[in-house]
């Protein structure tokens, strides 16, 4: 029997030339196997908030290829994207809440695999086409209680011939396949550990596809898209990300120290690893930046400076307009209100000590820098609230500021 976390990796390359996009959220995820699912699956593991189950006995169709092991992993891909391992309080019926999610992605995949559950099963039911998990969970639910309510009265023999016995009563592979599914804790790990990464991926992603490419996603997932873009989850706030950034662009430098011994020899002086965090700001101080703007811009600057972090600012709109290293209270006046020119600050960030990472905070409205950075760059694109998510083509990475 073919090993299948060997083939696995295999089968992944050949579900990215199929599905890039749903691939991007896969890429990186661990390998578990279990007995206890039917095939393919995602979910919780012991190690993990989210890993890539798969049955031992799967190893056959991973080797070969087989269309319906495609099918199942976007099925699962659908799942994770469109938040259905999130389930809310108010979808207590479990059952019923995994029939709901399978009817909403078996609408979307490319191909349905073999017995997977339609809404064409229940035809007394007249559901419509497309629509959310809430709508399907509902109509199944008051399905079912009217079911129990005919079982109560008619008694076990009308059972056997309704057409809910198969999905409410008898075993269905589904719920094997879901059975590990993360619940919101896990998830929620999950998320801001990959957060900083998926966006980036993402982001590349888009830039080179059309827009046909993207028409040809599923209307759900294109939602999911632009909330993704907005910062990879409605529920994750942007300061997270950017407090990630932040907080994994430090160096590391051994220096000596009297004050603790080697832990080979026993003698000082000692080894000790010396992390620091030297951070250059550019804050956008151009005509389109009113004081509001500015104002939140240095809130958030001011909460990044009590983590430790060494903050060196540099105002900018078309030229450097002053450059000061922040010590916890922001500036009562700004310099400049020009037109806006991205280049100069780039330029700053890689002379000869460069910083360990450049945070842009900035309106966006300017034409992109004509220099590639040196260093790892972070744009903080600030929009108002419930505005068109509109992200430039900057180098780096970028996050959405929404302002009230």
């Amino acid at each position: 029997m073919p090993d299948v976390k060997t083939h696995f990796p295999g089968f992944l390359n050949r579900f990215s030339i199929r599905n890039p996009f749903y691939a991007h959220f896969l890429s990186g995820l661990p390998v578990s196997t279990s007995g206890q699912i039917p095939d393919i699956a995602l979910g919780e593991s012991p190690e993990y908030p989210l890993s890539i189950w798969l049955n031992p006995a799967f190893g056959d169709r991973l080797a070969s290829g087989s269309p319906e092991a495609f099918q199942l992993l976007e099925h699962e891909a659908i799942h994770l994207l469109l938040g259905h391992f999130d389930r809310k309080p108010e979808y207590s019926n479990t059952r019923i809440y995994h029939l709901a999610a399978d009817l909403v992605v078996n609408q979307y995949v490319s191909a349905v695999p073999a017995g997977a559950i339609s809404i064409n099963d229940f035809p007394t039911l007249h559901l419509e086409p497309h629509r959310e998990i809430g709508y399907y969970y509902r109509r199944l639910e008051s399905a079912w209680e009217a079911f129990l309510r005919r079982v109560a009265i008619l008694g076990d023999r009308e059972t056997l011939d309704h057409p809910f016995t198969h999905y409410f009563l008898s075993a269905y592979p589904a719920m094997d396949r879901h059975r590990f599914w993360p619940g919101p804790a896990a998830l929620q790990a999950y998320i801001e550990r990959r957060q900083m990464a998926a966006i980036g991926k993402l982001q590349d992603w888009l830039r080179n596809k059309t827009a046909d490419a993207l028409a040809g996603l599923p209307l759900p997932v294109r939602d999911s898209l632009e909330a993704l873009q907005r910062g990879f989850n409605p529920d994750i706030r942007w300061k997270i990300l950017f407090r990630q950034f932040a907080a994994t662009s430090r160096r590391s430098t051994l220096r000596y120290t009297l004050r603790r011994p080697s832990k080979r020899y026993g003698t000082t002086p000692g080894l000790k690893l010396r992390r620091r965090r030297r951070l250059f700001v550019g804050v956008d101080v151009s005509g389109s930046v009113d004081d509001r703007l500015l104002a939140a811009f240095f809130r958030e600057i001011h909460r990044l400076w009590k983590t430790g972090a060494d903050i060196h600012i540099l105002e900018f709109d078309r030229v450097i307009q002053q450059r000061y290293r922040y010590n916890g209270k922001a500036p009562e006046t700004v310099t400049g209100r020009g037109n806006t020119d991205f280049t100069p600050v780039i330029e700053a960030a890689g002379g000869p000590n460069p910083p360990d990472a450049l945070i842009l905070f900035t309106d966006g409205l300017g034409a992109a820098p004509v220099v590639q950075p040196a260093t790892p760059l972070l744009w903080i694109i600030a929009r108002p609230r419930n505005s068109p998510v509109r992200v430039p083509s900057f180098p780096g990475r970028t996050i959405t500021m929404e302002i009230p």
